[in-house]
């Protein structure tokens, strides 16, 4: 009985981890397809990246579990861009990013 109780939670646990691997991999094709896009850890980047409005923002986690956002140009780890600002998560990252997604691009 026990042993039965034992593989009934091994398969919903690897039934779970199925779902939020394709919930990942979606969410990862969306944003490498110019779709609007939640935060999201491309597979191979410690950063994390999201879509609003056709603007790339991106995540950089500091030593003190604080993020540092920037203005990205396109999705990948080596390209430098504008620094939006620091911030102590994600959530409030992301009312930022509500807001800088819809006002206009500064002239450069």
């Amino acid at each position: 009985m026990l042993n039965q109780f034992q593989r009934l939670r091994k398969e919903e646990q690897e039934e779970e981890r199925l779902l939020l691997e394709e919930a990942r991999l979606e969410r990862e094709r969306r944003l490498l397809s110019y779709a609007d896009c939640p935060w999201t850890q491309i597979k191979g980047s410690k950063f994390v990246y999201c879509r609003k409005n056709g603007r790339v923002f991106q995540l950089k986690p500091n030593t003190d579990k604080s993020w540092t956002m920037y203005r990205v140009q396109q999705v990948d780890d080596l390209t430098k861009g504008e620094m939006i600002g620091r911030y102590r998560s994600r959530s409030d990252a992301s009312k930022v990013v509500a807001k800088a997604a819809f006002e206009p691009e500064p002239w450069r």
